[in-house]
């Protein structure tokens, strides 16, 4: 079977984008469902690290892996990195900056060369873990339509929740792995199928040529504590405030800046 894998490093291509948005959106969608208890104290284990501590930082990697009409699989990459100080956070996602302290979040999209400013959107850092609301919507919202089972590797300290869905379950299979001796997690992955509108080939001539297989798996490694200084988080790193306007600083003088109200 060929591979071809196209690794943009820092800069994150249309397709990824638009399978994390999928993901992403998915998860949202939120009706009214029962909790499984039965994974609530792991799951809230796990995000009491990343609420409570301070200046956690690590490198993220999302890897997007789709099949193809000639069964062959296409491989995207997009890498970034996060710190998380409860109100404090840093991160990165490909060309996409954030930086967030107590009173505002800033966002910077260095392709684009935008800077939107707002008012902070978030009381702990931790919740801007990569997908926690993927996987909160897994356990709370349609947690009826999975099967869910809970491994632990005997060989080495890893382990992982496992969700198979059914036919009504947005994703096929959820999976996170966690590291049972430091509660972090080391990879989310899921795996979804897809309809495919964009098919020259006559139907006849694939065996389902209307759906294909997608993976996006989210890789977390490097853990450490990092950019601990207060000044990392000072919005006059970005733009300075005159009256209700905001101006870039000279290393983003050519960027348009928004601020959905004053701050």
């Amino acid at each position: 079977m060929k591979q071809t894998i196209n690794n943009k490093g820092m800069r994150a291509n249309w397709f990824l984008r638009m399978a994390i948005v999928l993901l992403v959106f998915a998860a949202i969608t939120k009706p009214q469902q029962a909790k499984a208890q039965t994974l609530t104290d792991t799951i809230q284990r796990l995000y009491g690290i990343y609420d409570s501590m301070q200046y956690l930082s690590f490198d993220v990697r999302y890897v997007y892996t789709t099949d193809t009409v000639n069964g062959e699989t296409e491989t995207e990459q997009m890498l970034g990195s996060y710190t998380m100080s409860r109100r404090r956070a840093l991160y990165r996602l490909g060309n996409i900056e954030f930086m967030q302290n107590d009173s505002v979040l800033i966002s910077v999209y260095h392709d684009d060369k935008i800077m939107m400013i707002t008012p902070r959107t978030v009381n702990n850092a931790g919740s801007l873990l990569p997908l926690r609301e993927a996987i909160d919507s897994m356990v709370s919202t349609y947690s009826a339509h999975y099967t869910i089972t809970h491994q632990h590797n005997t060989t080495d300290s890893i382990s992982t929740i496992h969700f198979e869905g059914d036919s009504i379950a947005p994703f096929a299979h959820f999976y996170v792995l966690y590291n049972r001796e430091s509660q972090l997690i080391t990879e989310m992955r899921y795996i979804y199928y897809e309809e495919d509108e964009d098919i020259d080939l006559p139907r006849s001539s694939l065996p389902d040529p209307s759906r294909r297989k997608r993976k996006l798996t989210l890789y977390l490694d490097n853990y450490r504590f990092d950019n601990i200084s207060p000044d990392l988080y000072d919005p006059s790193n970005y733009a300075w405030k005159e009256g209700e306007k905001w101006t870039p600083v000279r290393k983003y003088i050519d960027y348009r800046v928004y601020s959905n109200q004053p701050l």
